[in-house]
């Protein structure tokens, strides 16, 4: 009987045992250790890299952190700064090409006041030279009377001075007349200017001195060898002169 029972055991009916190898505690919780090590360690790199307001807690680093924004503070007041100063900037080189440019504009001005006195001078000197003696006194006379014909042009351009003599001249008041000689056609002719009679006259009125400017019409083509100037007060002639081309 017990024969049978140890043979029974001993078969393939049998039932199975498992044999296990004795693995020291320190052994099996080595995998654990390292997973919560691990874990650590990757929660405090993220602290660092990610919260480092929340992870630090070093007052070097808070004070870091403070001059890093008033650095960064102070830097946009300095750019906004720098931004109006620029503006004013701008405007007052504005306001200094208006300056420049008004000033170089009056200096031009005054340039041409200075050249246009300095002729009125000389022309004083040189009319002052050419008044008549006091026994003179009231008498008219032609002086500087030119004659001028723009090229390709039927008119002739004329200026003249008109001077009364003394000190003490009375008002002259009489009329201008144009005597001009020239050919038309090839035969010779005197033209009276301007026409129209009496309704016609240039008349002129001045006590001292008159200058006088403006142009005569003459013949297309013709070819003008002199103008002579009068100058009347009522019919009588007190002044001539003439002018050759």
């Amino acid at each position: 009987m017990r024969l049978n029972i140890l043979l029974r055991r001993l078969s393939v009916a049998a039932p199975r045992m498992t044999v296990r190898r004795h693995v020291a505690w320190p052994v099996r919780l080595a995998p654990y250790l390292a997973a919560l090590l691990v874990g650590v360690a990757a929660t405090w790199v993220y602290v660092r890299t990610w919260a480092p307001d929340v992870a630090s807690s070093d007052p070097s680093d808070r004070a870091a952190a403070e001059s890093t924004r008033a650095l960064a503070e102070r830097l946009a007041a300095e750019v906004k700064e720098r931004e109006r100063l620029s503006a004013v900037a701008n405007a007052a080189d504005a306001r200094l090409l208006v300056e420049q440019t008004a000033v170089e504009q009056l200096t031009r001005q005054l340039k041409t006041l200075e050249g246009e006195n300095a002729r009125l001078k000389s022309d004083l000197v040189y009319l002052e030279s050419l008044l008549p003696s006091s026994d003179a006194e009231g008498l008219v006379a032609v002086r500087r009377f030119e004659v001028h014909r723009p090229p390709a042009s039927d008119r002739l351009e004329y200026r003249a001075l008109l001077m009364q003599g003394g000190r003490t001249a009375r008002e002259f008041s009489g009329w201008v007349q144009f005597q001009v000689d020239l050919v038309v056609d090839g035969k010779p002719r005197v033209l009276v200017l301007p026409t129209g009679g009496e309704a016609g006259r240039m008349r002129v009125s001045f006590q001292r001195v008159r200058r006088l400017e403006g142009q005569l019409d003459v013949p297309v083509g013709a070819i003008v060898r002199s103008v002579q100037m009068r100058v009347f007060e009522g019919n009588a002639v007190r002044a001539q002169q003439t002018a050759v081309l």
